[in-house]
């Protein structure tokens, strides 16, 4: 879950916000992006490399990623025709917490080196459902910003979510995509 880090001036970096397109469980309004300085104190915080130089353009790619991310749970989304609009409750950040896939993936080079992974709580009306993202450098990228995302229902939470994934991987792979 995002902390509260105050979105105070820092080392001249902007305190200004981004709204996304998420929807926000209970709200009726939609996920509020951290700014460059909050996003900064984050990276710090957690001790992971931060130049303030480079703020704006991270924040960017991160709320870009985060887009992306949410456009692929509301493809997969549509395998629940009974729900009209999911949301997100809430999210964690996890990337010490390395998946099998990602253990995998990592060992055999295929979907370039992972650096991030997250869970998102979504509620498709009333049920909670996790989603696991993992976030991959594609290596065949020209673009920095151009990043594999790998989504899909936690399989091992219940066997709706492990048909939903083996679902998805199969209709991927059919059509000679990256699952």
């Amino acid at each position: 879950m995002m902390p509260n880090i105050p979105n105070t001036a820092h080392l001249g970096l902007s305190t200004k916000r981004e709204r996304s397109s998420i929807p926000k469980t209970g709200e009726g309004k939609t996920w509020v992006y951290p700014s460059s300085a909050q996003f900064f104190r984050a990276l710090q915080r957690r001790g992971k490399e931060a130049e303030k130089e480079t703020m704006p353009a991270v924040v960017h790619v991160h709320n870009f990623v985060n887009e992306e991310t949410w456009q692929r749970i509301t493809t997969l989304e549509q395998n629940h025709p009974e729900c009209a609009q999911v949301t997100l409750t809430r999210f964690c950040g996890r990337s010490d917490d390395l998946t099998v896939t990602a253990r995998v993936m990592n060992r055999l080079g295929w979907w370039g080196q992972l650096f991030d992974r997250h869970d998102w709580y979504l509620d498709r009306c009333g049920q909670q459902v996790r989603y696991i993202i993992d976030y991959y450098d594609d290596p065949k990228a020209e673009n920095i910003a151009e990043v594999y995302i790998h989504a899909r229902p936690a399989p091992f939470d219940s066997l709706e979510n492990f048909r939903d994934m083996l679902t998805h991987t199969v209709q991927a792979l059919w059509r000679g995509e990256r699952p």
